[in-house]
């Protein structure tokens, strides 16, 4: 019962709600922003990657929310938690060398932090000379381990075997040589590709261990009989 005049004075306060910002995986990155704001506040959330991981997007269950990062956000009204999603990044390991050369293994996608194993193996008539990368030689072992941190681009340097044969005169009053230089590495295959590009029959003669000269002229006398 009022016998009186009475004032009463009503006290309004925005509501407040709270925004919750998480990681799917402390180990792939971090998030800032969560906090505890008023109705219809702008909020930015920030996801921060650790090495080797890329912020993919914000999800709330199982929606995407948004790719975008930082998210600006208005509070709405309810609570709300929003996850960054991470990926662990992958790299290219790139190898190039010349094919008529040697072979390679080891090209290919990797994971960051990987450890992978490269091998170079030089065809007959070549050999391997190392590594490079960006044009330095990096190693000059067949087999190479790196880590992979970022895409890489390396390449196998193989060269050709040279040969140099060197014939001398025993007496040079009785007679001349020739035929010494420098010659590529040759096989078997060589040899009868080459007697075949002649129309020839291949006639080969193989010596081992050979030191006396006089042997070796008469063994090429008798050869050419």
């Amino acid at each position: 019962q009022i016998t009186e005049d009475v004032q009463y004075s009503a006290s309004f306060g925005k509501l407040q709600y709270v925004v919750r910002a998480k990681s799917c995986d402390e180990t792939m990155g971090y998030v800032s922003g969560s906090g505890t704001y008023e109705y219809n506040a702008s909020v930015h959330i920030t996801a921060t990657p650790n090495n080797g991981y890329t912020f993919l997007a914000w999800t709330r269950g199982t929606d995407t929310v948004s790719t975008e990062n930082p998210y600006k956000m208005i509070v709405t009204e309810t609570d709300t938690t929003l996850v960054a999603q991470f990926k662990l990044n992958s790299y290219t390991v790139t190898i190039q060398y010349d094919a008529a050369m040697g072979t390679v293994s080891g090209n290919g996608v990797y994971s960051y932090g990987d450890v992978v194993s490269l091998e170079a193996t030089p065809l007959n008539g070549y050999r391997f000379i190392g590594w490079e990368k960006e044009g330095v030689i990096v190693s000059t072992d067949r087999s190479y381990t790196i880590g992979v941190y970022s895409s890489v681009v390396l390449k196998a340097v193989f060269e050709k075997i040279i040969c140099t044969i060197t014939v001398l005169s025993g007496d040079s009053t009785m007679g001349t040589v020739s035929g010494g230089g420098t010659y590529d590495y040759g096989t078997m295959d060589d040899i009868f590709r080459k007697a075949n590009e002649r129309g020839e029959e291949p006639f080969i003669i193989i010596l081992d261990g050979l030191e006396d000269p006089h042997n070796l002229g008469a063994i090429m006398r008798t050869a050419e009989c």
